[in-house]
């Protein structure tokens, strides 16, 4: 019923309620809204019949005349209103509880019972429950109670139609559902509840998992945070403790060298205070002589320039460097700064030795010393426990360093450890780091043991770096970044390669002997230096230029000056040299104590040596 009369209040045409759409009745009798019946009016063509206009009604096709195609001319559908009430009435019994009624009450449903297929208030639900309190009840309100009835009927629902997923009444179960699977509504719904509960428990027993889980994270997690501290307070009391000692030790140097100055001092005092008395004494004589020298007879002058000649001789001598020696005094060695390294992640602090903490001596680096008489000046030099590897300059003017043990760090020119994102990555093994002209490339290669060497490339992205690996061949140990990102590697096996932004190789070149050291030039031409020659190759692989060795040296690192000139080193001598772009030999620019191993320039005027293994920046 409440579905007929809801058809009765809509537009068969536009499908819209007819409440808010002025309706008008044809002479057939169906309503219409205004606005589509205006719409009908227009659509029609017929223009002999100017005064009058004939449509056809959308529901049974008649034909109906329109005078003068005025639509307003048209009835009202004045039982719109009627309809409208009498829907209200048919709601208002449904939400009306049917208890009540029998006692001529009327009271607001709450709950329906399905076993009873009853509404109920919320007094005859309490009452109703008292007797029956094995029924299911179910709370609804007047929005909701509607669909406890069937739609064409309006019969109470009792099955469910699981082909069309809809409740229905019996009627329709027996005779338009006939064919489908149909289920007692309340066997459905168990189905359904049970169904739901399985879920549930799914869920609940995937939650203790997972409490469970993270239970056992957190006792672990807090075992290894305790772990972690004592290994931090065993790591604070070594380096207080070696401090401390070290304080100590200093303290009694400083107080020895103070007694011992103070001594050296006093000492010298006394001989110049000493020394100042006897010329008093020896002027006060002198003058003694002064104004008899008027009248002694000239026989006897030979005997008073004895006597003067006998007080010179009475001068004292003294030592008259005092600025010198209070200089040299004063210049106390003390022992040079101690630098421990970050200490990074906090679960990598479980990595510390400490057995090995009471021998190594780690970045610890000295300033303003000499390395030669006559050789440039050493500004600072980094001593890792000989775990150096590779340099390589940043555009900024600061200086990657690979170290075995600690991976990456940034120094600036003046040897102060510098934040990067790079800065400790643990990466061991390193063989070679490169760096590219924009800055925002930076190439590693490792070495492993029977095994394929290691690729890493790192491109900057907004202050973050993405790391590409790949494999590459055995043994690599120097690397170089061109201007498009490609990457050039050199290996000892000896061979030279050449990889693509992709890792996949491009060409292949051998060479007469082990690569030493290469690096690129801002032409991208490749300077190749082995033990032998100094090879520079073009982009495609094609040797462009050679200088060979003489037979008492042996070239090994490589870099290039700020106006293209090469530095290359040289084992046997202990020398680095400068070569012209064309391989002509310039000068001899340094010659150490030892043997240099890699080499670059950064900041324009800063030379980096890496000399068996340590770290030494010389003003260049």
């Amino acid at each position: 019923m409440l579905r007929k009369l809801s058809e009765l209040q809509t537009c068969n045409r536009c499908r819209q309620n007819l409440n808010k759409q002025d309706p008008r009745c044809l002479p057939c009798l169906h309503a219409f809204c205004r606005q589509c019946l205006e719409k009908m009016v227009r659509e029609e063509t017929d223009t002999l019949l100017f005064d009058q206009c004939i449509i056809r009604c959308p529901t049974c096709h008649k034909q109906a005349k329109i005078a003068g195609r005025n639509v307003a001319a048209l009835p009202h559908f004045f039982h719109i209103h009627s309809i409208k009430a009498l829907m209200s009435d048919l709601l208002g019994e449904l939400n009306t509880c049917k208890i009540c009624v029998t006692r001529t009450l009327k009271s607001q449903v709450v709950s329906y019972c399905f076993q009873c297929q009853m509404a109920m208030c919320e007094s005859c639900k309490q009452r109703h429950h008292s007797i029956f309190n094995d029924h299911a009840h179910l709370p609804i309100s007047s929005s909701t109670i509607r669909y406890l009835l069937c739609e064409e009927h309006e019969k109470h629902v009792y099955a469910f139609c699981v082909d069309c997923g809809k409740a229905v009444c019996t009627h329709c179960a027996l005779h338009k559902h006939w064919n489908h699977n149909i289920y007692h509504l309340t066997d459905h719904l168990d189905g359904e509840l049970e169904r739901l509960r399985e879920e549930l428990n799914t869920k609940e027993q995937t939650i203790d998992s997972l409490l469970m889980k993270l239970d056992n994270f957190r006792t672990e997690f807090k075992e290894g945070m305790q772990n972690t501290k004592e290994t931090l307070d065993s790591h604070h009391r070594n380096l207080m403790q070696k401090l401390e000692t070290q304080y100590q030790s200093l303290c009694s140097q400083l107080q020895e060298h103070s007694d011992r100055v103070t001594e050296e001092l006093v000492i010298y005092r006394q001989s110049l205070e000493d020394a100042k008395k006897s010329i008093c004494e020896l002027r006060i004589e002198s003058d003694k002589w002064k104004s008899p020298l008027k009248e002694v007879p000239g026989a006897e002058f030979a005997a008073i320039e004895n006597i003067v000649s006998d007080m010179k001789s009475k001068i004292p001598d003294f030592d008259t460097s005092i600025d010198t020696s209070i200089d040299r005094l004063t210049d106390v060695k003390f022992i040079p700064e101690q630098r421990e390294p970050s200490l990074g992640l906090i679960t990598e602090v479980s990595s510390f030795d400490d057995e090995a903490d009471e021998d190594e001596e780690d970045l610890s680096f000295e300033t303003n010393s000499r390395e030669e008489v006559g050789q440039p000046f050493v500004m600072w030099h980094l001593e890792e426990g000989g775990c150096v590897t590779d340099i390589a300059p940043f555009p900024n003017g600061n200086l990657l360093v690979a170290l075995d043990e600690y991976g990456l760090i940034v120094y600036d020119k003046n040897g102060t450890q510098v934040e990067h994102s790079l800065s400790r990555r643990r990466i061991c093994n390193i063989t070679g780091i490169s760096v590219g002209r924009e800055g925002k490339t930076v190439a590693v290669v490792q070495t492993q043991p029977a095994s394929p060497g290691s690729l890493q490339v790192y491109t900057a992205n907004k202050n973050k770096w993405r790391k590409l690996e790949y494999e590459i061949c055995s043994q690599p140990n120097c690397v170089a970044v061109t201007s498009n990102g490609e990457i050039l590697v050199s290996s000892s096996l000896p061979i030279l390669l050449k990889y693509d932004l992709k890792g996949c190789n491009v060409w292949k070149r051998s060479t007469a002997s082990a690569v030493r050291g290469i690096c690129v030039d801002k032409d991208d031409r490749l300077i190749v230096c082995s033990e032998n020659d100094i090879t520079v190759f073009d982009l495609d692989g094609k040797i462009m230029n050679s200088v060979i060795s003489k037979a008492d040296e042996c070239f090994g690192g490589v870099c290039l000056t700020p106006n293209c000139n090469i530095l290359v080193t040289d084992s046997k001598n202990n020398i680095i040299m400068e070569f012209d772009q064309y391989g002509k030999y310039i000068k001899e620019i340094l010659k150490v104590n030892g043997n240099v191993d890699r080499i670059g320039i950064f900041g324009n005027s800063f030379l980096a040596v890496i000399k068996e293994n340590n770290l030494f920046v010389y003003r260049f």
